[in-house]
């Protein structure tokens, strides 16, 4: 028997057993009807503790009831927030925990919701959080479990003055997380707040230090930091933190998504350092010089020769009132990639446009006609006596050609044991001694395409996947590259339309390109197949809405399955 100071109720292990002569319903309602009894000692973890939120984490021993069934939670906290006591030096004893009871069938839970921490005169509210998942709790009562989890203290705010940008309102952060060891943070290195310029002083003489609080997501069976709610408090309001962040998994919406990449246009991108001496006076441009931040570099790779257009006048200004100043890049996100729209230069006159070149990601005809000429053409000796080269099976030789099994793949080989690959009836396909790829005219053996290519496939609809520097593209018969190698991968044609993924911020997608190499199926699928008869089949996964298996017609229009 257990007994408590501070609670009248003294039971039994059997006094929580049904009795043989008791319904379910009267062994329900004599446990339910039972005040708070007591079920543990609790240690306050002073360090935990919260002054803004009142938040403070516990320890808690359970009693060891045989009768009733044990909590089964990951974490315990209650909410203090009288600031005349110090939590660290008063609370350092061992509290009584209480809490009804209630009944399901034979079995006693403790009510959670009931449970209360004795100290001293006050009964405060305990709260729980659990980051187990019940055997029979659905997926969806799973994340509706942790995405209710809100406003928890996620770490601590570090605000730097000279991190403060005056053009724009923002306050670039530092946070150092320290949340649930269950939780994961997704991989963002900058975060930021938009602060009005006129409290700004006010604002960093009172918060260079604060509390982050926030709640937290369910995405592919991890649980997340929910980046789209964290916040601090400042004058009993919330100020949004935002992140320089570009993966959509983590946003609920399309919108939301969109939104978070135009807010990037507040942040500084870099600095532009003007360079005096290549000031072009007669046609009034000025070049500038950009060091990126990291944050933004993966997008701006491909930008070359920024300047900006000044007359004489102004560009002596400039240059006499700072020769370096922030730049800033307004993001454009169509077809699911995201490229740079626009760069602006703000500086104490305002906003200047800074004009860029980009650099095509292409390949055209005459890269390769620069390369190195042709090499004889080479391949695996039948006649040497490397354990490398197995023919394992091989058939007739039909016009200087056969067919083999060598090392247990399929390849042709002609008379001198070179390692031939069949392209269509009239081409085959060679690798020349520096593992590049061509074409041979099957019955005169002369090279219809140069061997330049890290891979090439098969001819359908009269054109070949090529693959040069680890990108994809398309050449036809003659050699000539009708698409340049521009995608992270790429599928035979078939019915004047090709598979092709590309590469974009919230990861590689599959669409559909025609012969002329344009995009007539945005890529939006994470699987593909090749159309047939006007149709393909396609699947799209959604963090939301889970695998949606569809067919694809031509026309883009994307039918599912289920409404076939």
């Amino acid at each position: 028997m257990y007994s408590d100071n501070s609670s009248i109720i003294r039971v039994t292990d059997d006094s929580l057993i049904r009795d043989s002569f008791e319904t379910y319903e009267q062994f329900k309602e004599r446990i339910e009807d039972l005040k708070s009894i007591s079920i543990g000692k609790a240690e306050v973890l002073a360090s935990t503790y919260d002054t803004q939120s009142g938040i403070c984490y516990i320890n808690v021993e359970f009693y060891k009831w045989n009768s009733i069934v044990r909590i089964n939670c990951s974490y315990l906290y209650f909410v203090f927030q009288d600031e005349g006591i110090d939590i660290a030096e008063s609370f350092n004893d061992r509290y009584t925990i209480r809490a009804k009871l209630k009944v399901k069938g034979e079995k006693v839970y403790v009510d959670t919701e009931s449970m209360e921490i004795c100290i001293e005169d006050m009964e405060l509210k305990v709260q729980t959080i659990s980051f187990l998942k019940e055997p029979f709790e659905t997926y969806n009562e799973f994340k509706d479990k942790i995405v209710n989890i809100k406003d928890m203290p996620l770490g601590k705010v570090t605000v730097e003055r000279e991190n403060y940008d005056i053009n724009t309102g923002v306050f670039e952060i530092k946070i150092d997380f320290n949340t649930f060891k269950e939780v994961k943070l997704p991989n963002i290195n900058l975060f930021y707040m938009v602060i009005n310029k006129g409290e700004a002083a006010e604002f960093y003489k009172n918060n260079n230090s604060c509390t982050l609080y926030g709640g937290l997501n369910y995405i592919n069976g991890q649980i997340y930091i929910d980046i789209q709610g964290i916040y601090i408090l400042w004058k009993e309001n919330k100020i949004s933190v935002h992140a320089a962040f570009f993966d959509n998994i983590f946003f609920d919406t399309a919108e939301e998504y969109t939104n978070q990449i135009k807010n990037l246009s507040l942040l500084s991108a870099g600095k532009a350092s003007l360079n005096v001496d290549k000031y072009n006076k007669s046609a009034e441009i000025f070049p500038i010089s950009i060091e990126w931040k990291d944050w933004i570099i993966e997008y701006v790779s491909n930008i070359r020769e920024t300047y900006i257009e000044s007359n004489v006048r102004l560009s002596r200004e400039l240059y006499e009132s700072g020769d370096k100043y922030l730049v800033y890049v307004v993001l454009r996100y169509d077809n699911n990639i995201i490229n740079v729209d626009r760069i602006k230069l703000i500086n104490f006159n305002g906003d200047i446009e800074v004009k860029f070149k980009t650099i095509q990601k292409s390949i055209s005809n005459t890269v390769f006609e620069e390369c190195s000429p042709i090499v004889d053409v080479i391949a695996y000796d039948a006649n040497n006596d490397e354990e490398d080269y197995a023919i394992n099976e091989k058939f007739e030789f039909i016009d200087g050609i056969a067919l083999m099994k060598v090392n247990g793949s399929y390849t042709y080989v002609d008379s001198q044991g070179k390692r031939l690959g069949l392209i269509n009836e009239r081409l085959m396909r060679f690798i020349d001694s520096k593992g590049k790829y061509g074409y041979l005219d099957k019955e005169n053996r002369v090279t219809i395409i140069k061997p330049y290519f890290d891979y090439i496939g098969t001819f359908n609809d009269n054109l070949a996947r090529i693959n040069i520097n680890d990108k994809w593209g398309y050449v036809n018969e003659d050699g000539q590259v009708i698409i340049g190698p521009t995608y992270e991968l790429a599928r035979d044609f078939h019915d004047g339309f090709a598979a092709v993924k590309v590469k974009s911020i919230i990861g590689n997608k599959w669409g559909y390109i025609n012969k002329l190499g344009e995009i007539v199926i945005k890529p939006k699928f994470d699987e593909v197949g090749e159309f047939c008869n006007g149709v393909a089949y396609v699947k799209v996964k959604s963090i939301l809405k889970g695998i949606k298996e569809g067919f694809v017609y031509k026309n883009g229009e994307f039918h599912d399955c289920l409404k076939i």
